[in-house]
């Protein structure tokens, strides 16, 4: 058996001279055996490390804690039963946000009903044309008033389903 001694990979050939992955040349016989092999119980070098966390932690294990947490390592995190107690504020805080969200967008819906809803007011369906009053003193013009007033008229009537009611 040979082995790699930068990437520790097991090579059963004997043949081989360098390393597959990295070109490193290959030592005879396991790089250290203050390890077990992996069929042992030993490390395999391709499964990721494991660590668990703890919620009570001493101040010494801080960095220990960082380099945990930024490398590659699976961490297995507290269970149900380490929950902080700041779990009922939060609980209480995420409630408050869903009630206040439901009454905002019940607000905007009732303010969108009531803006748009009412700017569809009724059709106008009828009109009435009253005479135009001539306030100027020469009676020589009162004929300009009356013409105003049927022009109008004459030119409501065309317009589809209006009903207009004449100045008598």
């Amino acid at each position: 058996m040979k082995r790699c001694p930068e990437c520790r990979r097991d090579y059963y050939d004997d043949t081989l001279l360098y390393c597959l992955d990295d070109g490193n040349a290959l030592l005879e016989g396991p790089a250290s055996g203050s390890e077990p092999p992996a069929s042992a119980g030993g490390r395999f070098d391709d499964e990721l490390q494991t660590a668990i966390l703890h919620l009570t932690a001493a101040p010494g294990e801080a960095p220990t804690r960082a380099q945990i947490l930024s490398a590659n390592a699976t961490a297995i995190l507290p269970s149900a039963t380490d929950k902080a107690p700041s779990q009922t504020a939060t609980r209480k805080n995420s409630l408050i946000a869903g009630v206040l969200g439901i009454i905002l967008v019940t607000a905007l819906g009732v303010g969108s009903y009531l803006y748009y809803g009412r700017g569809s007011a009724k059709q106008i369906n009828s009109i009435a044309v009253m005479p135009f009053e001539n306030r100027n003193s020469d009676a020589d013009t009162d004929y300009l008033s009356d013409g105003l007033a049927e022009s109008l008229i004459f030119r409501l009537t065309q317009i589809p389903d209006l009903r207009v009611s004449p100045t008598s």
